[in-house]
């Protein structure tokens, strides 16, 4: 069994380390990869692509990063809504004012996953 890491986040548990590579450059994450196994240990760095709007804006296919410096959440009375900090982009409107962190963070993880397939149109570049 090989356990594959980004940082110190454990990604998954696979049963080849062709499985496990596979997963990590299919992955919308970026970092450092650590695979770690029977007879294995192994590194190595994956760079950040980017994803070009036509506004300009750039946003990171990192998860991490896109969350800290690219994502903004307000909470007003008239609901919550999830707001590009480059641009101004609304990416989803809820009328729920209070929702829980789990929830703030499987929207957040959507609205990226979203992003990076491209479906608020775009191009991927590095």
């Amino acid at each position: 069994m090989y356990r594959l890491y980004i940082g110190f986040q454990k990604l998954g548990e696979f049963g080849s380390i062709s499985e496990a590579k596979r997963f990590a450059a299919e992955s919308e994450q970026s970092g450092m990869f650590s695979l770690i196994g029977e007879n294995c240990h192994d590194g190595w760095y994956k760079a950040s692509r980017w994803v070009l709007m036509p506004s300009g804006a750039e946003y990171s296919t990192n998860y991490n990063l896109f969350v800290r410096n690219q994502l903004v959440v307000t909470h007003s009375r008239t609901g919550t809504k999830f707001i590009s900090r480059l641009d101004g982009t609304v990416f989803l409107s809820t009328r729920k004012r209070a929702l829980n962190d789990a929830l703030i963070s499987r929207l957040s993880r959507l609205i990226h996953t979203n992003l990076c397939k491209l479906r608020y149109g775009g191009k991927i570049t590095n």
